[in-house]
């Protein structure tokens, strides 16, 4: 299933979302995405309120602020989001930032 979403958490632009799942989690892991976010676009931060969160990139260059510590993010960045933890996503090139959301 594959969607769109704007503004994300109060970010700015255009966020592409497939789950990849199909809602249909596959234990111990509740949700697998693959996201794309546009040139120069936000997502706002947001808290991980209900699972943790592995953040892995796949394409493009940009940064991850993570309890509002930044973390530069290029492909095969790994960023791990411990319960309760907050993250907020930039892209600042001129090339779409394509990277995988785990939730377990």
């Amino acid at each position: 299933m594959k969607f769109e979403q704007r503004n994300l958490f109060g970010g700015e632009g255009l966020v592409e979302i497939e789950d990849l799942f199909q809602q249909r989690p596959l234990a111990p892991f509740r949700e697998a995405l693959f996201c794309r976010l546009e040139p120069d676009g936000r997502v706002g931060a947001h808290r991980q309120e209900h699972y943790a969160e592995i953040l892995l990139i796949a394409a493009g260059r940009g940064v991850a602020l993570v309890q509002g510590e930044p973390h530069p993010l290029s492909p095969g960045t790994l960023v791990p989001l411990p319960l309760g933890h907050s993250l907020e996503l930039h892209n600042g090139a001129e090339e779409w930032l394509s990277y995988f959301i785990v939730k377990a």
